[in-house]
């Protein structure tokens, strides 16, 4: 399974390096200024972080039995969580939904929520999201349906 180093070597930062980062102050004012322009338009602000491929499949990546642990924040979501809660717009983590769905369809059909060799979500991995928001933003009761592919899924 390939994982892009860069980016799992970036979601290993702790909380402090993070917050010390240069870009991390010009984030929290855009996200002020992101809820201040979605007020004023009536609009509901929802921000949604997405884990790495590795963070979601840390126990293949260290090849070990999945624990519970796992499902912890990144030092970036806890940063983005905070900044999120000080600038008052709702925000939520997607790692722990995703590791625990990754585990579960990996052990009980053989499924990957991502492309096998590529960073990106696949159609599975998609339609989780679509059904995140369909039912926990938008409180919508109907389900999306997923969108037959040819791309392998299996490990």
């Amino acid at each position: 399974m390939l994982f892009l180093e860069v980016q799992e070597e970036r979601a290993r930062r702790t909380l402090e390096e993070v917050e010390r980062h240069p870009n991390f102050a010009k984030l929290e004012r855009t996200f002020s200024a992101m809820r201040d322009a979605v007020q004023a338009r009536g609009f509901k602000m929802v921000v949604l972080l997405f884990p790495t491929k590795g963070e979601v499949y840390k126990w293949i990546l260290d090849e070990r039995e999945p624990r519970l642990e796992d499902t912890a924040p990144s030092g970036f979501a806890r940063a983005v969580l905070a900044a999120c809660s000080r600038t008052d717009i709702n925000c939520t983590d997607l790692k722990p939904m995703f590791v625990e769905e990754a585990q579960r369809r990996l052990t009980s059909k053989g499924e990957l929520l991502w492309w096998r060799d590529d960073t990106h979500l696949n159609a599975i991995g998609n339609t989780i999201v679509a059904e995140f928001i369909a039912h926990r933003v938008l409180g919508s009761r109907t389900s999306p349906t997923l969108v037959k592919d040819d791309g392998d899924r299996r490990l």
